[in-house]
């Protein structure tokens, strides 16, 4: 998947970089890399280079640490995960959102039927595409902030549309990935935004019922409903932290790591797990 994703791209022209170390070097607004427009945030001052750039980025995001410790709160997202994401030229709406159409529906072969895309009512200038290809667009469903993104940059923001795909008609939607609109504080277009989970998105379109089911981890360990997901999601964020040459202890990445061991042991108790 990975691999068609920078194909696919590379042969629009789009300049392909590698993924990003997890610790943000010049971005001190996130502790961690949490989505592929975090080591991209220079382009957003510099200029977009034409078309664009894509990339697949490793990433980690610790927004609910406190709800590791809850045994009736199973999550349904993985702390670490895999992210596709493009940054396109201001002037490139219609391309860009042809190109996530073409992508999804020609290369991943998605039924656009299972697409459904939520935005906000003010925002129809970026959901009538969709919407004119058939595609079911709900508005308002989310509070206005929910449609709207922030990048830590002086008078920059982004306003955009959340993708959401099923397995077939019988499934539930789930949150797919978004198309943003990333603008300066005058509401001019500074770059386009365009990204997917990809775990969530394989789980997704092979009818699992977790993104943990489709993670790699699942290769080494087999994938178990419940607390076991919830531990070996925490095993993961731990390790890779660890791995970065963090160690438990006060203070932002250091504290972070001291809460996902604690953690650990506390559900390795839970669950009678042999150390």
């Amino acid at each position: 998947m990975c691999g068609l994703f920078r194909e696919f791209y590379a042969s629009l022209e789009y300049q392909s970089l590698p993924s990003a170390g997890l610790l943000p070097q010049e971005d001190h607004s996130v502790l961690f890399t949490g989505a592929t427009i975090t080591p991209l945030k220079k382009f957003l001052e510099e200029g977009v280079p034409q078309p664009g750039i894509c990339m697949v980025q490793k990433c980690l995001r610790t927004k609910r640490l406190n709800e590791i410790t809850d045994l009736s709160k199973i999550p349904d997202w993985t702390h670490y995960f895999t992210m596709c994401g493009t940054l396109a030229a201001p002037g490139r709406f219609e391309a860009v959102t042809n190109e996530a159409f073409e992508f999804l529906s020609n290369e991943l072969k998605i039924n656009p039927a299972n697409l459904l895309i939520e935005a906000a009512s003010g925002d129809r200038d970026l959901s009538t595409f969709w919407s004119d290809r058939g595609i079911k667009v709900i508005e308002d469903a989310q509070p206005k902030d929910y449609y709207h993104w922030q990048y830590g940059l002086p008078g920059i923001s982004g306003r955009g549309i959340n993708l959401q795909l099923r397995f077939n008609q019988n499934s539930p939607y789930r949150d797919l990935g978004n198309v943003i609109s990333i603008e300066d504080a005058c509401g001019q277009v500074i770059a386009y935004e365009f990204g997917f989970g990809l775990e969530s998105l394989l789980a997704t379109k092979h009818g699992f019922k977790k993104p943990m089911e489709a993670s790699l981890v699942s290769a080494v360990i087999f994938y178990k409903e419940g607390l076991q997901e919830k531990f070996i999601d925490t095993l993961m964020a731990t390790v890779v932290i660890f791995h970065h040459g963090i160690e438990p202890g006060r203070g932002k990445e250091k504290y972070v790591l001291k809460k996902l061991v604690k953690a650990l042991s506390f559900l390795r108790r839970k669950m009678a797990f042999d150390p």
